[in-house]
């Protein structure tokens, strides 16, 4: 969806549901129609959000950094751990990135540094986030910072066997798609597949970590 454009979908969502949450009715759907309608307030930040970022390449001081980190694409991933740790939105983080990719402000090798960035930041995010929870319940929530810096670590390895133009995740997720947001989505869905099943596959070791 963050790289749909729905803005009309979700207008009729927001219009229908605030419709029949305002009069409620039917009352028995009360509480489905309020969920369409947050729903569909979500759907239409994620918009704003992906017509704000195309502002910002009109910018000259946006375009000097972009210059800057074409140079150096590794200064996209401090930007995408950066970016997360300040608004601490996994899926802003990938809605900015398809915006800059839709604009040409990141070429692919830049988004993908960008979103394992945010990966790191994500699960140094969960882990602050555990210490508001006590218990079992706790060394269950371990797993989720756990599968974020595994998909961090198998995105770097995919990116260094792609310099080296090893065959890895990465080339096939190039291989099977026809623009840059199809490679970015095979990408993020072949690390999460490898890294769950290296997890499912080491499951005693996994638990002995998480019941320390």
């Amino acid at each position: 969806l963050a790289g749909v454009n729905i803005k009309l979908l979700v207008l009729v969502m927001m219009g229908v549901a605030g419709i029949c949450f305002a009069i409620n009715k039917p009352k028995r759907y009360t509480n489905l129609t309020s969920s369409i309608f947050n729903l569909g307030l979500v759907l239409m930040g994620i918009q704003f959000i992906k017509g704000s970022t195309k502002v910002l390449i009109k910018f000259p001081w946006f375009q000097n950094i972009v210059e800057y980190t074409q140079q150096y694409p590794e200064v996209a991933l401090i930007a995408g751990l950066l970016f997360i740790l300040t608004t601490q939105s996994l899926f802003g983080s990938l809605v900015v990135v398809l915006s800059f990719l839709d604009t040409g402000v990141f070429e692919i090798h830049q988004a993908t540094l960008f979103v394992y960035g945010a990966y790191l930041g994500e699960g140094i995010l969960k882990i602050f986030y555990l210490t508001a929870f006590k218990g079992v319940f706790k060394q269950v929530l371990s797993i989720i910072p756990l599968t974020y810096f595994c998909v961090f670590a198998m995105g770097m390895l995919s990116y260094c066997l792609d310099i080296f133009e090893i065959p890895f995740v990465q080339h096939y997720a190039r291989l099977f798609a026809s623009s840059p947001k199809e490679e970015l989505a095979h990408l993020n869905f072949g690390l999460h597949l490898i890294t769950g099943s290296f997890l499912s596959l080491g499951v005693k070791g996994v638990e002995s970590f998480i019941y320390k």
